[in-house]
C-alpha cells in the first residue's frame, strides 16, 4: 500500500467496522457520518482507503438505482475475517 498514513489509519478503522458490522452498506457520505463518527475526514484519504480495501477484496462497491455508489463488505461470512485481520496488521505497519 503506497497510500498516506492517514489513509492507512482509515483503512484500519473501516476494516474493524466491517469486521463487527458485516452487513453494513453505505455511500461515502454515510461512511463518513456513521462509520467514522462524522469527524472531519479528508476525501482523498477516504478514497484511498476504500480503493485499497476494494483492491484487497475486502470491500465491494456498486452503483445503486439512484446513481450513488455504495460500499459494503465483499463477503459477510467469517472467512473474510481472516483477510480483514491480515490487512489490519499490514496497514498498522504503515502508520
Amino acid at each position: 500500500m503506497d497510500d498516506s498514513q492517514a489513509a492507512a489509519k482509515l483503512a484500519i478503522e473501516l476494516s474493524c467496522y466491517l469486521r463487527h458490522n458485516p452487513f453494513a452498506c453505505d455511500t461515502r457520505e454515510g461512511i463518513r457520518a456513521w462509520w467514522l463518527s462524522a469527524r472531519h475526514i479528508n476525501e482523498t484519504d477516504l478514497s484511498q482507503a476504500l480503493d485499497w480495501l476494494e483492491r484487497a477484496g475486502v470491500v465491494a462497491s456498486h452503483r445503486a438505482a439512484d446513481g450513488r455508489v455504495r460500499y459494503r463488505r465483499a463477503d459477510p461470512n467469517g472467512d473474510m475475517d481472516v483477510l480483514i485481520e491480515r490487512l489490519i496488521r499490514e496497514a498498522e505497519g504503515l502508520v
